[in-house]
C-alpha cells in the first residue's frame, strides 16, 4: 500500500490552529488512516501558536515559511507594511515551492489566515491537490481565493463557499471523553456554573468588564461558580480575580479537560469564534456572544442567535454581559448533552477521507 505525505497550513489564533490538532488527533485513533500516512508536515509561521501545537505530535513536522498580510484599509503605513509585506509572500512561494517538493507532499489542506496563501499558491503551480474547510459564515480572503482551484472545499455555515460539501466543525474528538477529573473542578455543586471562555484574541475588554460587574452583580454573582479561562496571554489577569473565591481560573486546559467543563458549565460567556460557539453547542451550552467588530465574528454570533436563541451583546454595549447571563439562568435551560459522536466527528471523517482520496 503507497503512503502519503500529507501537509496542514494554518496560522496564528486559536481557532485557527486548533481544528488542524483535532484532525490530526483523530487521525492518531485511527488505525486505516494512519496506514496510509508517511509523514504528516505543519506549515506555519514561527513563533506562532501553530509551531507550539504542532510540536505535540512526533510524527508532526513543522516547516516555517515567510508570509506577508494583506490590509485592507488604507493608510500610508498600511500602505508601506503591504508593499513589504508582498516580497515577504513572494519569499513564502518560493520556501513553498522548495518545500513542497522536497517533503514529497501529496496533498495539502487549507485552514485559513495569510500564512496558508503562498503555500496553497505553491501547491497549485505544483498541481498538488488543495482541501479548504471554512469554518466561519462569511470565508476570508485566503480560503475565498485558494476555494476557488481547491480539489475539494469544504464549509460548517451553509453556502460559504461555491461547490462546497456542508459538514460539521473541526472539533477535538477528545472534547468527549469521560475522564473526570475530580481535583481539576472543585466547585460547589450547589451552584450554577458560568463559564468565560474567549481565547487570547481579545479577551481583555469581557475580563476587565466582568472584574467591574463582580461587585456591583453581586445578587447575580454570589450564586455562580465563575471559571475563567485566561489562556497563556493573560495570565496577569489570574491576580485581578484571586481576591474572588466564586472565581476560579485557568491558565491553559487541553481538549481532554475542556470537555470535562463543557459537562458542568450552565451559561458561557465567550466571542464569536467560530470553533468555540460550536464546542459549546455541543454540549447545549447556553451563549452570552460578544464579537470581536473583526473579521466575521458579528456574522457568526447573529447567525447563533437567529438559530440557537443565544443572546449577542455588542462590544460598545459590553456592560450588559451578566445581564445576559442572568436572562439565560432565568429563562433558559441547558440542552441535552448527545450522546454520540456522529456531529462531532462528521467533519472529521469526511476530511480525511478526502485528503486520502485526494493523494
Amino acid at each position: 500500500m503507497k503512503k502519503f505525505n500529507i501537509a496542514f497550513a494554518g496560522w496564528g489564533t486559536g481557532w485557527h490552529v486548533t481544528p488542524i490538532s483535532s484532525l490530526i488527533e483523530y487521525a492518531h485513533t485511527q488505525s486505516d488512516i494512519m496506514g496510509q500516512i508517511w509523514w504528516l508536515f505543519w506549515f506555519g509561521s514561527r513563533g506562532q501558536l501553530e509551531e507550539t501545537f504542532a510540536y505535540n505530535f512526533p510524527d508532526v513536522h513543522f516547516v516555517p515559511i515567510k508570509s506577508g498580510k494583506m490590509r485592507r484599509y488604507w493608510t500610508v503605513r498600511s500602505t508601506l507594511k503591504n508593499l513589504r509585506d508582498v516580497a515577504y509572500f513572494n519569499a513564502g512561494y518560493i520556501q513553498s515551492l522548495y518545500l513542497l517538493k522536497q517533503h514529497k507532499i501529496d496533498v495539502l489542506f487549507c485552514k485559513w489566515w495569510y500564512v496558508a496563501l503562498p503555500v496553497s499558491f505553491a501547491a497549485a503551480t505544483l498541481r498538488i491537490p488543495i482541501i479548504v474547510h471554512e469554518s466561519d459564515s462569511h470565508p476570508g480572503l485566503v480560503n475565498k481565493l485558494v476555494s476557488k482551484f481547491a480539489k475539494k472545499n469544504f464549509d460548517w455555515f451553509p453556502s460559504v463557499l461555491k461547490n462546497s460539501s456542508h459538514v460539521g466543525q473541526i472539533l477535538s474528538p477528545n472534547l468527549m471523553k469521560n475522564n473526570w477529573d475530580i481535583d481539576l473542578f472543585t466547585l460547589d455543586g450547589n451552584k450554577k456554573t458560568l463559564l468565560v471562555i474567549c481565547w487570547s484574541q481579545g479577551s481583555k475588554a469581557v475580563f476587565e468588564e466582568i472584574r467591574k460587574q463582580l461587585d456591583t452583580w453581586w445578587q447575580v454573582v454570589k450564586e455562580l461558580n465563575i471559571v475563567i479561562i485566561l489562556w497563556l496571554l493573560n495570565k496577569k489577569y489570574k491576580k485581578t480575580f484571586d481576591p474572588y473565591i466564586q472565581v476560579t481560573t485557568f491558565d491553559f486546559l487541553d481538549s481532554n479537560q475542556l470537555g470535562e467543563l463543557y459537562r458542568i458549565t450552565d451559561v458561557a460567556i465567550t466571542r464569536g469564534s467560530a470553533t468555540t460557539l460550536a464546542e459549546l453547542e455541543m454540549f447545549g451550552i447556553p451563549k452570552v456572544i460578544v464579537p470581536l467588530s473583526s473579521h466575521d465574528q458579528p456574522l457568526n454570533a447573529a447567525w447563533y442567535r437567529a438559530n440557537k436563541w443565544d443572546i449577542v451583546v455588542a462590544q460598545n454595549n459590553i456592560s450588559e454581559i451578566l445581564s445576559g447571563v442572568q436572562h439565560h439562568l432565568e429563562h433558559l435551560k441547558k440542552k441535552n448533552l448527545r450522546d454520540n459522536d456522529t456531529l462531532l466527528l462528521e467533519s472529521h471523517k469526511a476530511i480525511w477521507g478526502t485528503l486520502i482520496e485526494k493523494s
